[in-house]
């Protein structure tokens, strides 16, 4: 759970999902053409609604700049900073740590449904210490309590209003640490976000709280719907 905010002034964080990555492809960390329209038509929805940031962050992974930068065109605004504090967990060495541990997991067909099986039976092994992953790895712990001081600093810069575009785990920990949710809830959360999905926390002087979850009001069209993605 997040501590007592110590922000001067109301805070509003917007955390969103980059727009659909390459599922499937030698390089994941790289933004579908659905992806980048999935970014342009957010920039789009905060314009329309004359939503206006004064700060505007990402990850360091190539999806997660990427959609920033979608933003950052539409609101005629400067990135602000890429922190690494906001950069995903390496699902991959997760994944791939479960799958040597557990032999046999990985002969079954390789469909997006068993992809997203295994990665939350990866997380919560990872989660409860089960996992055997290398020393060098980050553990759940040290992820969470990165993720925490990511938000800290955030606050730290005095903004009335920051986005962040940023990934599921970091977005499903964050919502978790606000609402004061366990692992197991954690995970759960992650593997619901959407791509270029909107969560909002409000931060004042003593308290976090969640105002919204996961919303895409930007694909909420009867001709976008189909374009609502989970990867």
């Amino acid at each position: 759970m997040l501590e007592k905010a110590g922000a001067v002034v109301m805070t509003e964080i917007y955390l969103v999902r980059h727009g659909q990555a390459s599922f499937g492809q030698d390089n994941y960390d790289v933004l579908s053409e659905l992806g980048k329209l999935q970014a342009r038509w957010l920039g789009q929805w905060f314009n329309e609604q004359e939503l206006q940031f004064d700060g505007l962050y990402s990850g360091q992974l190539q999806r997660q700049i990427h959609t920033l930068n979608a933003l950052s065109q539409a609101q005629g605004q400067p990135v602000t900073a890429h922190m690494s504090e906001f950069d995903e967990f390496d699902f991959m060495q997760v994944v791939g740590a479960f799958l040597k541990q557990y032999p046999g997991q990985d002969q079954q067909e390789q469909t997006p449904r068993f992809w997203f099986k295994t990665l939350r039976k990866s997380m919560q092994a990872w989660s409860t210490g089960e996992l055997q992953v290398p020393d060098t790895a980050e553990s759940w712990h040290t992820f969470v309590q990165r993720v925490k001081e990511g938000l800290n600093q955030l606050l730290s810069q005095g903004h009335k209003r920051v986005v962040v575009a940023t990934s599921g785990g970091v977005i499903a920990c964050a919502t978790g640490l606000t609402l004061g949710l366990g692992a197991d809830n954690i995970i759960k959360l992650n593997l619901q976000i959407q791509n270029t999905s909107v969560t909002r926390l409000i931060v004042n002087p003593h308290s976090w709280s969640l105002h919204s979850f996961n919303s895409v009001p930007h694909l909420s069209s009867r001709e976008r719907a189909p374009h609502i993605t989970y990867a």
